[in-house]
């Protein structure tokens, strides 16, 4: 299997290299020039020449809405190789009109099969024309075992971890992870957490902090509402974290929050539930109805509604649930949504 990678750096994504499983190679059309650099013709013609040399049979594609997505259905049209689609697109992720769902069916049906992520992300394919017995399941995925191992060395030695940012406060934290942009709801949350904490200090019980990981434009607005909802000691932003520390944030919380208003998936769910974390999911993001049923790995909430969100981190960190037993539930039901499946349905 060869790996054909169109770009070797990017702005956006602070991706860290950590090598490659036996059997594979990588191809790097653009090593050191970061996605938006480089022209469509040029993409192009870097595309059609690497294809030209190495005649694959088959040719697995990220998507259909690329440029890049267009250019190698291309080829395979013109060569005659097999076109499998990757897709983890649901119906209700974006804005859809007429025009552009029948030029997206007139897409879809030029592959020859469909790898998707999840039931919603099935639905949205057969809708589009492809034939059912032609569409597997297991997109997105992330190597379970990693996490799951490296989290529970984190429990075993927390004082190893002490000097990572808003890890040194002994206290509980729940933890949400991704970049800060809009959609992905850091805002709300944030407001979400200020109910809380109000709840909790009413109530008499301890609050847990708030601890997020990531970086992104919304930064410094983040960074604002905090101090205008006075959060400063009990909201943590911890940065970037590369591949090697992630388990031990999830290993430490308490349980995880994903309150993205948009979504087409969620990978952070998957990393958090193979750490055998209890998750509160946002009903927007794509995992939410294949990964999480209310009351078993935790609870999906509505992301516009931060009183019910409060609610439920009330519900979580008073002990009125057992969140022991909701870690073990996640554990299990990711179990069945690793690399493994990925593979197999591949």
């Amino acid at each position: 299997m060869i790996a054909l990678e169109l770009f070797g750096a990017e702005d956006e994504y602070l991706w860290e290299r950590v090598g490659q499983g036996s059997g594979t190679e990588i191809h790097t059309l653009f090593p050191s020039t970061p996605v938006g650099r480089v022209s469509k013709m040029e993409l192009f013609r870097a595309i059609w020449k690497h294809l030209d040399r190495l005649r694959p049979q088959a040719v697995v594609i990220n998507g259909y809405s690329s440029w890049d997505s267009w250019v190698l259905l291309a080829w395979c049209k013109m060569k005659g190789a097999f076109p499998i689609l990757m897709s983890d697109s649901r119906w209700d992720d974006a804005p859809r009109t007429a025009l552009g769902e029948w030029v997206k069916r007139i897409l879809v049906q030029q592959y020859g099969a469909a790898l998707c992520a999840g039931a919603p992300q099935r639905k949205y394919l057969e809708s589009l024309g492809m034939p059912p017995d032609r569409i597997f399941d297991g997109y997105d995925a992330v190597d379970n075992q990693f996490f799951g191992d490296e989290s529970d060395k984190a429990r075993q030695s927390p004082e190893r971890y002490q000097t990572l940012p808003g890890l040194a406060d002994p206290r509980s934290y729940f933890l949400a992870s991704g970049r800060f942009i809009p959609r992905k709801n850091f805002s709300g949350l944030l407001e979400a957490y200020a109910l809380y904490r109000e709840r909790c200090r009413k109530g008499e019980h301890d609050t847990w902090r708030l601890v997020l990981l990531g970086d992104g434009p919304q930064r410094a607005s983040l960074l604002n509402t905090i101090q205008a909802l006075d959060l400063q000691e009990d909201v943590v932003l911890a940065g970037v974290q590369n591949i090697q520390n992630l388990p031990a944030y999830y290993g430490l919380a308490s349980a995880f929050i994903h309150p993205a208003l948009q979504d087409q998936w969620g990978l952070v769910v998957n990393e958090a539930m193979a750490s055998g974390l209890p998750v509160l999911v946002s009903k927007q993001a794509g995992c939410a109805v294949d990964l999480v049923a209310d009351g078993v790995e935790g609870f999906a909430f509505s992301p516009e509604d931060t009183a019910g969100l409060a609610h439920l981190m009330s519900l979580m960190s008073s002990g009125q649930v057992d969140r022991d037993q909701m870690g073990s539930a996640a554990r299990r039901k990711i179990s069945y949504w690793g690399v493994e499946r990925f593979s197999q349905g591949l």
